[in-house]
């Protein structure tokens, strides 16, 4: 594994979309990369500021727990609280 990390805010927007694009067919998988949006959308509050390691922890525990990362559910509603440190609704 590489120890390099890219900081997407000093890239071109070409590059950004890039990586996001490819993020986007990671979603779901264990290669997620924390950029591209996986979640509900009644959770874009509490995740619209979430950084990178949070998106990838919440995608992470999701599917350990076998859920469906898009969907909206209690078990959803608790790992979000977990992770960003407060209720979403």
């Amino acid at each position: 594994m590489s120890k390099h990390s890219i900081n997407l805010n000093t890239t071109t927007f070409e590059a950004g979309q890039a990586v996001l694009k490819l993020d986007k067919t990671f979603v779901g998988t264990e290669h997620y990369m924390g950029v591209a949006y996986f979640w509900n959308y009644e959770y874009r509050y509490p995740m619209r500021d979430a950084s990178v390691a949070t998106c990838k922890a919440v995608h992470a525990k999701m599917l350990a727990a076998g859920l469906e990362v898009d969907d909206c559910t209690p078990a959803h509603d608790e790992i979000i609280e977990w992770a960003t440190k407060r209720t979403y609704k």
